[in-house]
């Protein structure tokens, strides 16, 4: 029922989001490799002319985090608001240097788009 209702608030939110198609996943689902610090995130597709967007959704406060370079720049051009994806990415346990790879999650979000 939760995931409903935040469902229905995002689209609510933003006017491109109302036929972008949205994936709940969680760390459950991930595994290791799960990168995020949250435990459950939305997945979004939105199309553009540049190609499709890709965005993570922080189900708790709608938050969104670009997940490849077009999101990136829809985001720097103001088209939309998003945060930093490094602010809710976890260090690497085995490369404490870096973030865990996103590279699951842009996959999942892609099929989306299909």
């Amino acid at each position: 029922m939760r995931k409903i209702i935040l469902s229905c608030a995002l689209l609510a939110v933003t006017a491109s989001s109302f036929a972008a198609p949205l994936a709940t996943v969680s760390r459950l689902g991930f595994g290791k490799a799960w990168p995020f610090t949250r435990e459950e995130m939305i997945l979004q597709c939105r199309s553009s002319e540049n190609g499709n967007a890709l965005f993570a959704i922080n189900n708790g406060t709608l938050a969104q985090y670009p997940l490849n370079d077009i999101a990136l720049a829809q985001a720097k051009a103001g088209q939309t608001q998003a945060q930093p994806i490094e602010k809710i990415l976890l260090d690497d346990p085995l490369n404490p240097s870096q973030k865990m790879s996103l590279a699951p999650i842009i996959e999942r979000a892609e099929k989306l788009c299909k």
